[in-house]
C-alpha cells in the first residue's frame, strides 16, 4: 500500500482552521514555514486546511492525506489506486460533499466519489469542513464538505517535476508548469501513476474461523494505470474583471481483483472523467464591497465494467454507465459596512444518468413475433425482438438559493453567522431500471423542496483562545448510485426516502506559546459533535456479492475530537489527532436497535514526530484504528490495527529533495471494508525538483 503518508510531510500541514477576520495594522516578519498557512471560508465552523504545495516529496495520495485528518475515516478496497471513500464524524460517504474547483463531484459521478481518482499532485489546497459548512457551497452534507482546489500560477514562471519508484513496480510521475504576467496566467499539470499491485496477503480461503487452511498468496488482477491532465488559464481585464477557464481530463484502467478469498482474473474497470468550467469574477462591481462571480461548468463521466466470467457482482457483465451534469452558479459577496458581510448563492443544475448492459435485455420479446416471422414480416419481427440494452435517461433538475450573514459585534470579539438554503429538486425518472424489466412507477417523477438552516458563533475569549459553536439542519436526497445501482455489486432501490439530519458541535481552539523558552508555537483544539439522522441510507449486503441501499429509521452519532501541534524551540515537531465517536443504530427493530453503525471505528489516533535540520528531516508516525463492524447486526467485524511509517528526506540544495520511506514498518497484514486486503511493508523513493 502506498500507505499512510498524509500529513506526513517534509513540511506537515497545520491541521486547524485559521479563520479570516478583520484586523488592525499588522506587521509581518518572514520566517521559515513548517506547515501550510491558509484560512478556511467558515470562521465559526471546525475546519482543517491543508496546503498541498507544502507537503513533502513522498509517495502519497489524497485518501492517505484525508485519512490522517481529525474526524475523518477513509475506507479503502485494497492498496494504491483502489476505490476509496470518506466518512466525516461517523457519516456515510454519501453524506460528504466533495468539490473540485467549484464542481460538485458527487453529481459528476452520480453519487459516491472515489478519492483515488483525484491525483494529490494536482491540488494546491484541501479544505475539510466537519459538520456544518459555509453557504457558498450549493451542496450540503450531513457529514461535511471537502473542497479541493487545483494548482494555479503564482509566479512569473514555476516548474516542478517529480518521480517516484517503489514496491510492486509502482511508478509515479508529475509535471507542473505555470506562468503569469500582469494580466494573463496559464497552468499545465500532468500526472501519471501505474502499479502492478501484486502485494502479498493472508488468504483465509473463505473460512474465517478455520486457520488451518490459511495461506500466503499474491494479489491478482490488481494492475493500475491512471493519467490526469489539467489546463487552466485566466485573463484580467482593466477594471477588475477576470475571466478564467479550465479543463480537467482523467483516465484510469485497472483490474478489479475482488475480495481476498475470491480473487478475479479478468474483471476490468475503465473510468473516463472530464470536467470543464468557465468563470467570470468582478471585484467591487457596481459599488464598493460588492464582489460577483458567475460560472458555468460541465462534467461527464463514463465507466465501463467488464466481467465476462461472473467473477464480480451478479452474473456476467459488460456494462457502461454515463453521468452528465451541467451547472450555472452565481455567487455574490457584499460587505456594506463594518458589522455585516453577506453571501448570496444561486445555482441551477441538470443531472442525467444512463446505463447500458450489452449482455442483458431490459425488455420482453413481443408474443406476436413468431407469427410475424412465419408470414415474412422480417423487419417488423426484428424490431419487436431487438434486445434493448440501454435504460432510459434518468434526469434530475436542482435549484438552489442560499443567503448567509456574518455579524461582527463587540469590537469583532463575537461573530454570529446565520444562514439559510433552499433546495428544490425535480426528478424525471422513467423506463426500465437495472436488474428489472419493470418500469419505474409514475410516482417516481417527483418534486420536493428542502430548507437547510445553520447558525454559527465564534467568541474570542482572549488572544489565542476561541470558543466556537454551530447548529444546522441538513437534508440529502438519494443519489443515482443508490437509486439505480451500478449493474454490478450494487442493486438500485427507487423507493428510498431523503435523509434528514440535525448537526451541532461546540469546542475550543488555542493558539499561542504557553512556555516561550521551550515551545516556539502551539495549537490545540477540542470539539464535541452530535449528529441525529432520520431515514439514514446505508448499504445492506443482501447476498455474498451484492448490496442494496435501504433507509433505516434513525441513527445517532456523537463524539470528541482532539488536535495538537507543538513545535519546540529545538528542531522537533509533534502533531496528531484523536477521534472518539459513538455511532448507534436507532432503528425500531429490536435486532438492530443500539447496535453500532457499520464501518465506524470508535477510536482513531494519529501522531507524527519529526526531527529536522537545514538539509535533513527524519519522521516517524503511528496510526491506530479501532475495531469496526461490517454488518448492521454487529456479527462480522474488522479487528483493530496499528500502522507505523518512517522516512528520511535530504535536500542538498533548496530546489532538490530526495526522500526514502518505509510504510507499514511492522509488516502488519490487515483488511479494510469487506475482505479487501491491504499491503504489508512497502518501500518507496522519491526525487522532486523545483524551480
Amino acid at each position: 500500500m502506498l500507505a499512510a503518508s498524509s500529513i506526513i510531510t517534509l513540511f506537515p500541514p497545520r491541521m486547524y482552521a485559521q479563520e479570516q477576520y478583520r484586523l488592525g495594522e499588522v506587521v509581518v516578519s518572514a520566517e521559515q514555514h513548517d506547515g501550510p498557512t491558509s484560512g478556511s471560508a467558515d470562521a465559526t465552523g471546525f475546519a482543517t486546511v491543508i496546503q498541498v504545495d507544502e507537503l513533502p516529496s513522498q509517495v502519497t495520495s489524497l485518501p492517505e492525506v484525508l485519512d490522517q485528518a481529525v474526524g475523518v475515516t477513509v475506507k479503502q478496497h485494497g492498496g494504491l489506486g483502489s476505490f476509496s471513500t470518506i466518512s466525516i464524524r461517523g457519516s456515510s460517504s454519501e453524506q460528504v460533499v466533495i468539490y473540485l474547483d467549484g464542481i460538485l463531484l458527487n453529481k459528476a459521478v452520480s453519487g459516491v466519489v472515489d478519492l483515488a481518482d483525484i491525483p494529490l499532485d494536482s491540488l494546491e489546497k484541501i479544505e475539510i469542513y466537519r459538520g456544518t459548512s459555509p453557504a457558498r457551497f450549493g451542496g450540503s452534507g450531513i457529514g461535511g464538505v471537502v473542497n479541493l482546489v487545483t494548482r494555479s500560477a503564482k509566479k512569473p514562471l514555476s516548474v516542478r517535476a517529480g518521480y517516484s519508484f517503489g514496491s510492486f513496480e509502482t511508478h509515479k510521475a508529475n509535471l507542473y508548469l505555470a506562468g503569469s504576467t500582469d494580466s494573463l496566467t496559464g497552468t499545465l499539470i500532468y500526472n501519471r501513476l501505474q502499479s502492478d499491485g501484486d502485494f502479498e496477503f493472508k488468504d483465509d480461503r473463505g473460512t474465517a474461523y478455520n486457520r488451518s487452511d490459511d495461506r500466503r498468496t499474491h494479489r491478482r488482477n490488481n494492475t493500475l494505470t491512471a493519467d490526469n491532465l489539467i489546463a487552466k488559464g485566466s485573463y484580467a481585464f482593466p477594471g477588475g474583471l477576470v475571466l478564467s477557464a479550465h479543463t480537467d481530463i482523467f483516465k484510469k484502467h485497472r483490474g478489479v481483483p475482488g475480495i481476498g478469498s475470491y480473487q478475479s482474473r479478468q474483471a476490468r474497470l475503465r473510468t473516463f472523467r472530464s470536467l470543464s468550467q468557465v468563470r467570470m469574477t468582478k471585484r467591487n462591481a457596481f459599488t464598493p464591497g460588492l464582489d460577483v462571480e458567475l460560472s458555468c461548468s460541465y462534467s461527464y463521466q463514463r465507466q465501463k465494467f467488464r466481467d465476462l466470467k461472473d467473477e464480480i457482482g451478479l452474473g456476467r457483465q459488460n456494462n457502461t454507465d454515463d453521468t452528465k451534469n451541467s451547472t450555472v452558479r452565481l455567487l455574490v459577496s457584499y460587505m456594506p459596512g463594518e458589522i455585516h458581510s453577506f453571501t448570496l448563492l444561486g445555482e441551477i443544475s441538470r443531472e442525467t444518468y444512463e446505463s447500458r448492459d450489452k449482455l442483458a435485455s431490459l425488455s420482453e420479446p413481443d408474443s406476436g413475433s413468431t407469427i410475424s416471422w412465419m408470414y415474412g414480416f422480417v423487419e417488423n419481427a426484428r424490431d419487436n425482438n431487438r434486445r434493448i440494452t440501454r435504460t432510459d435517461e434518468q434526469k434530475r433538475y436542482s435549484y438552489t438559493m442560499s443567503l448567509e450573514d456574518e455579524i461582527y459585534l463587540f469590537n469583532d470579539r463575537l461573530l454570529i453567522s446565520p444562514s439559510a438554503k433552499i433546495n428544490y429538486y425535480q426528478n424525471d425518472f422513467k423506463g426500465a431500471v437495472p436488474f428489472s424489466s419493470v418500469p419505474i412507477a409514475p410516482e417516481a417523477d417527483t418534486a420536493e423542496t428542502h430548507l437547510t438552516r445553520k447558525l454559527g458563533m465564534a467568541f474570542f475569549i482572549t488572544d489565542g483562545l476561541k470558543l466556537k459553536a454551530n447548529i444546522g439542519k441538513y437534508y440529502r436526497i438519494p443519489n443515482f448510485y443508490e437509486l439505480f445501482g451500478d449493474r454490478g455489486a450494487v442493486v438500485g432501490n427507487t423507493d428510498l426516502e431523503p435523509e434528514d439530519g440535525l448537526v451541532w458541535d461546540v469546542g475550543l481552539t488555542f493558539t499561542g506559546r504557553p512556555f516561550p523558552s521551550i515551545i516556539k508555537s502551539c495549537t490545540l483544539e477540542y470539539s464535541y459533535f452530535y449528529n441525529d439522522v432520520d431515514d439514514l441510507i446505508i448499504f445492506i449486503q443482501n447476498s455474498q456479492r451484492t448490496s442494496i441501499a435501504q433507509n433505516i429509521s434513525s441513527a445517532q452519532v456523537k463524539g470528541h475530537e482532539f488536535f495538537w501541534r507543538i513545535r519546540f524551540c529545538r528542531p522537533i515537531l509533534i502533531s496528531g489527532n484523536l477521534t472518539i465517536q459513538d455511532t448507534r443504530d436507532r432503528s425500531r427493530t429490536a435486532y438492530w436497535r443500539n447496535n453500532r453503525l457499520p464501518g465506524r471505528p470508535k477510536y482513531e489516533l494519529f501522531n507524527r514526530v519529526e526531527v529536522f535540520s537545514e538539509h535533513f528531516r527524519l519522521f516517524h508516525e503511528i496510526e491506530f484504528i479501532d475495531e469496526s463492524w461490517l454488518d448492521r447486526a454487529n456479527i462480522k467485524k474488522i479487528d483493530r490495527r496499528t500502522f507505523q511509517n518512517a522516512g528520511i528526506s535530504w535536500s542538498p540544495v533548496k530546489q532538490i529533495v530526495f526522500t526514502f520511506e518505509v510504510k507499514n514498518i511492522t509488516d502488519r497484514h490487515s483488511e479494510d471494508v469487506i475482505g479487501y486486503p491491504l499491503p504489508g511493508r512497502t518501500f518507496f523513493g522519491t526525487l522532486d525538483v523545483f524551480y
